[in-house]
C-alpha cells in the first residue's frame, strides 16, 4: 500500500473538501478585493513568495513601506541596508 493516500487527503487535493469554508470566506475576500487597485507581482519558490513589484494609482498607506522598514531597523539598532 506504499504511495496510497487516505481518502480525506485525496479529497482535499482534488478540491472536494473545505467547500463550506470556501463558500463562507468568499464574501470576505470579495469585499477586500473590491477596494484594491493595482498590481502585485511575486516570485514563487518552495516556501517563499518574494515581492517583485507593487504598483497602484492610489496607495492605501500614508508612507513608504520600505522607508518604514529602514527606520525600524535603525531604531532597533540592528545593522541593515
Amino acid at each position: 500500500m506504499a504511495g496510497r493516500q487516505p481518502s480525506w487527503v485525496r479529497g482535499a487535493l482534488e478540491g472536494r473538501r473545505l467547500g463550506e469554508l470556501r463558500l463562507a470566506s468568499r464574501p470576505f475576500v470579495d469585499s477586500c478585493a473590491a477596494r484594491v487597485t493595482g498590481t502585485d507581482r511575486r516570485r514563487l519558490r518552495p516556501g517563499s513568495a518574494d515581492t517583485q513589484a507593487v504598483v497602484t494609482a492610489s496607495p492605501r498607506y500614508e508612507r513608504s513601506g520600505e522607508a518604514w522598514e529602514r527606520e525600524s531597523i535603525r531604531a532597533d539598532g540592528s545593522s541593515g541596508p
